[in-house]
């Protein structure tokens, strides 16, 4: 009785996760907010100056709290003239997500009036309502604000994006950590050692039992497709910010997609060694992905199955291969 009432429970745990997979996301609002005077903008605003784009670029931004991975576009622009701040003859100010977030959509090569405002984590940005703005669209601001001066410092920031390979594993590791430290990241961590505490003490228990050898080979075959499932939609038919485009394909394909394979083939092989390697590859995405406000959050709940299903099969080893 026992057995079947966890089997029940296991597959209650692989089904509802399901369900919401296949829920559609609600549509997002448009950006809505109130753009300020000119004189409130520039007081706001740690640089004010007429600058080119020469390069924009979708970069790692590890204070975004919107996803689990998170990007931005950053632009570097080259100070033509400045009003305030800007003394650089070059500047990188970020320009948040596109406009559906209030960010801005810049085009290398145009030329733009900028109000940057500094961040709590000491970088500089812009946003829609910030009267940041083409050129051609500001004469009546840049009659206002005078002629300015050219700025006094040549620097060369090319190459200063934050695109790198270190910046992405930097953008990991600030997000995961600050993630695990929070109330929600600490309570989640508690639930999941309880969870894995209380498997493997019924799998100890049960370990003569045929039956939860079996229910272990289908946790994890359940699992590892749930998975497989939940990348397809995270990689190819996403529609929630943060999480898109190839910044999302190539990090889930390594740490989500080929780990559900090796899961996949190791519980049809009954191995638990297999599947315990599959939990410690998927690890860091899982708890990546569990700060997420999205469905992919549940992905987290597949790689705790597959310590559970590790475990199970460890326990119930005897049995394997009909031994």
């Amino acid at each position: 009785m026992k057995t079947r009432f966890g089997i029940f429970i296991t597959v209650l745990a692989l089904l509802l996760p399901l369900t919401f997979v296949l829920i559609q996301p609600s549509p997002c609002e448009a950006c809505s907010c109130a753009t300020p005077a000119l004189d409130q903008a520039a007081a706001r605003s740690e640089a004010v100056f007429i600058g080119k784009a020469l390069e924009v670029k979708w970069v790692p931004d590890p204070y975004d709290t919107s996803g689990a991975l998170g990007y931005k576009n950053a632009v570097r622009f080259e100070v033509e003239r400045t009003f305030k701040g800007a003394d650089t003859t070059q500047i990188i100010v970020g320009a948040g997500t596109g406009e559906a977030a209030c960010g801005i959509d810049f085009t290398a090569g145009e030329s733009y009036l900028v109000f940057a405002y500094e961040t709590e984590n000491h970088e500089l940005v812009t946003r829609l309502c910030s009267r940041t703005r083409a050129v051609q669209l500001a004469a009546d601001d840049l009659n206002a604000l005078g002629s300015g001066h050219a700025p006094a410092v040549t620097v060369d920031l090319s190459g200063q994006m934050g695109d790198g390979r270190m910046d992405k594993l930097w953008m990991y590791t600030v997000y995961l950590l600050r993630k695990a430290v929070s109330a929600k990241g600490l309570a989640l961590l508690s639930i999941a050692f309880l969870v894995s505490f209380i498997a493997a003490a019924v799998g100890f228990r049960l370990r003569r039992q045929p039956l939860l050898h079996k229910t272990a080979v289908t946790v994890g075959v359940g699992a590892s497709l749930f998975t497989m499932l939940l990348w397809i939609r995270l990689a190819l038919f996403n529609l929630y910010g943060g999480l898109e485009g190839a910044y999302a394909f190539w990090p889930s394909f390594w740490l989500m997609l080929l780990p559900a394979v090796l899961a996949l083939i190791s519980s049809a092989r009954r191995s638990p060694l297999g599947l315990g390697i599959a939990w410690l590859w998927s690890l860091p995405m899982g708890l990546l992905l569990a700060a997420a406000r999205t469905p992919f959050s549940w992905f987290a709940a597949a790689v705790l199955l597959y310590f559970i299903a590790a475990i199970w099969l460890f326990a119930t080893k005897p049995f394997d291969r009909g031994q």
